[in-house]
């Protein structure tokens, strides 16, 4: 059914938000539409494509300085 089945979203990861971050998202809610699960798993995989995009460049940059090979850093 699914082209890869890695992508069926069955695993369950509770959240606590306090009173500030759970504004915002009912903010962020309210102007995009939709619901709080799906809006805050997007914010989520938004998330963690950022951070780990930062630790590779700074992966790179230590590689760099150590002169070790850094092929998968001149992409």
């Amino acid at each position: 059914m699914y082209a890869d089945p890695k992508r069926i979203r069955s695993n369950r990861v509770p959240v606590y938000l306090d009173d500030y971050i759970y504004e915002r998202l009912t903010r962020l809610v309210e102007i995009q539409g939709g619901e709080k699960s799906v809006v805050s798993r997007d914010a989520f995989e938004r998330g963690l494509e950022l951070l780990e995009k930062e630790l590779h460049a700074q992966e790179c940059a230590q590689g760099a300085g150590n002169k070790r090979d850094v092929g998968s850093c001149l992409a």
